[in-house]
């Protein structure tokens, strides 16, 4: 049975397509000695890297340093026509809120919907992925550039031009090189109780949710029911929506389709996706990353042949009998163990009250 996908990609491009904060300067002046004159300038924009210790000489230590993409950043790639932009101005439209929610982007990229004195609404992605980092052998240098327009300054500055002169980082071509996961568990579960802390729909607006998802998928979402993860030791039940072994391929066609088209594009640079491979993951020990047994190439999003049948479901029903009595013993028992807590704080209380009363200073 299928557990899981694990992937991995290669992208191309041209130019700085991810800057960092200007103070990554400071660690990029301590370890590479031939940038620091430009690196001494607060108006310098620096490409995101990764850090690695390659030597040690005469007590310093040698590093090497490799441009990068951060997951952050290819999640927004890979999503951008879904989610152009952040407006949270749809948490005061309850229609359009139920719209995002019930949506296929949404259940792969996952979101949080938090509002005072409402319950927070979260969905956590299925879709694991590392930041890109630099394969090629090419090389960064820093060039002095223009920027037009009105400058910001400090009231006790004197300097009226419209002219700002930087330096920034570039480079040519470059490759990099990323690997990521989807994970079937999270995939197909719905949650639609705070049992977990991980309520991703009101269940009072189940139907309305399921009505809209299954014009979405294409097929007829199950109701709401009781659930419990298969081996969890924790039998607690979870309200919510199980998607059918379709609908999960569905997905993660969806998915695919998406990283295919990944592309980042810049005023000054480009980074666009020249190869994808994945691999079935149905053992854990012996279906890994790092085992070139299993990758194949995908170039269509069909290309990754998953059979319904053979997806595995992590999840079981549970009775509504056995669920309501479940949660209908640990009321009382909370109840109980309240009601508990009050008395020994009353009687911390009295007692207080009475060794103060009792007390040789207190006596004439």
């Amino acid at each position: 049975m299928i557990r899981s996908i694990l992937f991995r990609g290669r992208v191309k491009g041209k130019g700085i397509v991810n800057y960092d904060s200007k103070e990554q300067r400071w660690v990029l002046r301590d370890r590479f000695a031939q940038d620091r004159g430009y690196l001494r300038h607060e108006n310098v924009k620096i490409a995101k890297h990764t850090f690695y210790k390659v030597d040690e000489k005469d007590g310093k230590t040698i590093w090497e340093r490799r441009l990068c993409i951060s997951s952050d950043c290819l999640r927004q790639a890979i999503f951008s026509e879904d989610f152009p932009f952040q407006n949270t101005m749809i948490m005061h439209h309850p229609d359009l809120l139920m719209k995002v929610v019930a949506s296929i982007p949404a259940l792969l990229r996952g979101y949080l919907f938090a509002e005072e004195g409402k319950p927070t609404l979260k969905k956590k992605s299925p879709l694991m992925i590392t930041g890109a980092e630099q394969v090629s052998n090419g090389a960064t240098h820093f060039e002095i550039n223009t920027m037009s327009g009105a400058k910001r300054q400090k009231e006790d500055a004197d300097d009226p031009s419209d002219i700002s002169m930087h330096y920034e980082e570039k480079i040519g071509e470059v490759e990099y090189a990323f690997e990521g996961a989807i994970d079937l568990k999270e995939l197909q579960f719905i949650s639609m109780s705070e049992t977990y802390d991980r309520l991703a729909v009101n269940p009072d607006r189940s139907e309305n949710y399921r009505k809209i998802l299954s014009a979405a998928l294409g097929s007829a979402v199950d109701v709401k029911r009781y659930y419990c993860m298969k081996h969890s030791v924790i039998r607690t039940p979870e309200e919510g929506v199980l998607l059918n072994r379709v609908q999960v391929v569905r997905l993660i066609q969806e998915l695919v389709k998406r990283l295919l088209s990944l592309r980042i594009q810049r005023a000054k640079g480009y980074a666009q996706i020249t190869n994808l491979e994945a691999k079935i993951v149905s053992d854990p020990l012996s279906d890994v990353m790092g085992d070139e047994k299993g990758w194949k190439p995908i170039r269509q999003p069909n290309d990754l042949k998953i059979k319904p049948e053979h997806v595995a479901i992590f999840y079981e029903p549970v009775g509504d009998d056995e669920a309501e009595a479940i949660f209908e013993k640990i009321k009382i028992n909370r109840s109980e163990q309240g009601t508990k807590k009050k008395e020994a704080k009353a009687a911390r209380k009295r007692g207080k009250k009475k060794d103060v009363t009792e007390s040789p200073d207190s006596k004439v």
